[in-house]
């Protein structure tokens, strides 16, 4: 089967980042080239711009702030207060409103998604990407899908789901609370944006 290749989640941003303006002069020269007209080597243009996305803040009908997202970084809390799910660079993760884990994905490859009873429904690293279903009786049937070319979507909650797509890796990570529902992405962004607002903007 085909093993994952390690993901850096950094370099996988839908853009790279622009150097600092110190080492674009430095790659250029001294930044003052009149005194010197012999010819030269066009200077390598800078890579483009990393796309970012505006800062989005969606509240409660209380009040409180149900979402944050940044560029890299966004946030989803429940009414109580607690983090539903974050995105913080290269990690994420997602609870249950009890606190309990929903799932947990970072930057080496590794993740596991775990059902509000403790059951783990998927897990996967650099080398395989098991799938676990519940058969009748109780019994546990266990899928290599490390080679899919379809998505697993799995329904963890009202509140949550995650849907997981092998190879290659991507992963949205859904959550809705009192009317606001968002849609998270790792380890790419969309428009460059972390997460974004499905309904209740």
């Amino acid at each position: 089967p085909v093993k994952f290749a390690p993901v850096n989640w950094q370099a996988n941003m839908e853009t790279p980042r622009s150097p600092s303006p110190r080492a674009v002069e430095a790659d250029g020269g001294t930044g003052d080239e009149s005194a010197d007209q012999s010819p030269k080597a066009a200077a390598p243009s800078s890579p483009p711009k990393r796309r970012l996305a505006p800062p989005v803040t969606v509240r409660y009908p209380s009040g409180t702030v149900a979402l944050q997202t940044y560029s890299d970084t966004s946030t989803f809390k429940w009414p109580s207060g607690s983090v539903a799910v974050s995105r913080l660079e290269d990690r994420v993760t997602a609870s249950y409103p009890n606190g309990s884990m929903a799932a947990v994905f970072d930057s080496n490859s590794n993740g596991s998604v775990t059902r509000p009873d403790g059951t783990t429904v998927l897990s996967f690293s650099t080398s395989s990407c098991l799938l676990f279903e519940k058969l009748k009786g109780g019994k546990m049937n266990v899928k290599n899908v490390s080679t899919t070319s379809m998505p697993v979507r799995m329904e963890l909650s009202k509140e949550l789901a995650v849907q997981f797509h092998p190879n290659p890796l991507r992963i949205q990570i859904f959550v809705r609370s009192k009317g606001i529902h968002a849609k998270f992405y790792a380890p790419n962004t969309k428009n460059g944006a972390t997460a974004e607002v499905i309904e209740g903007k």
